[in-house]
């Protein structure tokens, strides 16, 4: 058997060379659910080399790891988990204002401004929200990994690929967050700089990683990504708000 992540022929359950696990199967829900207990109770190694390897070739780090090469990669999971607690506690003890924050506080402020009834329910679900960066990203990365699936539908990635791919970008851009809020100065559009460097760094590893379709191509179906996204977005905050409008004074 040749080992996916070193090339190396062996015989038995794991590579000689590497210590790689032999059956490192395609990703699906079974792995990913697996891999979700393995993440929260060990980090394993490799955190500063896939910290390296998602600024300079992210693209083709993420297909590595995809393709079976595992070994050397932390993974995704663990590294969300640790790089948005690492966002986390220095944003707090920085006093800095994340966007989840900025989000949740913008949207309270047009729920109170446009409706008399007692939402208090909706503000405090959407605090929580805002200081529990992490559990936030959680919930919104199926979205964008459904949109990022529905938009590159005909390459040969499945949906929980996508799902791996964007744990990816979602924890790099917390590093990307943290390195734009020490860099800028306090001001209006400083609040703004980090989301616009994280979503350039989501245009990059999108471009590389889907380096098989023409460069035009590639833009399009990035653009239609997130015209996902924010549609699965409106259409929750329609729910959360017709739910709110139903609700007994």
């Amino acid at each position: 058997m040749e080992c996916k992540n070193c090339g190396f022929n062996f015989e038995g359950m794991y590579c000689n060379s590497c210590g790689q696990y032999a059956n490192t199967r395609r990703i699906n829900f079974q792995y990913l659910a697996s891999e979700v207990l393995n993440s929260i109770f060990q980090i394993e190694r490799g955190f500063l080399f896939t910290l390296k390897e998602l600024f300079f070739e992210p693209g083709k780090c993420i297909r590595n790891f995809l393709d079976g090469k595992r070994q050397q990669y932390t993974k995704p999971l663990a590294y969300l988990l640790l790089t948005s607690s690492l966002y986390i506690i220095i944003a707090h003890l920085l006093e800095l204002n994340t966007y989840s924050k900025d989000f949740a506080e913008g949207f309270s402020t047009g729920i109170n401004d446009s409706n008399e009834r007692d939402v208090s329910g909706v503000l405090m679900v959407l605090n929580w929200l805002a200081s529990n960066h992490a559990f936030t990203l959680l919930l919104t990365l199926p979205l964008f990994s459904l949109g990022s699936y529905l938009a590159f539908f005909q390459c040969k990635y499945n949906y929980f690929e996508h799902l791996i791919l964007n744990m990816y970008i979602a924890g790099q851009q917390m590093v990307i967050y943290l390195v734009v809020s020490f860099a800028v100065t306090k001001g209006s559009f400083s609040e703004t700089l980090p989301l616009i460097f994280g979503m350039l760094f989501n245009f990059y590893v999108f471009y590389q990683f889907f380096n098989a379709r023409k460069p035009y191509i590639r833009i399009l179906l990035f653009l239609i990504t997130y015209a996902v996204f924010i549609l699965q977005l409106l259409l929750l905050m329609i729910v959360v708000i017709a739910l709110v409008e139903t609700l007994p004074l």
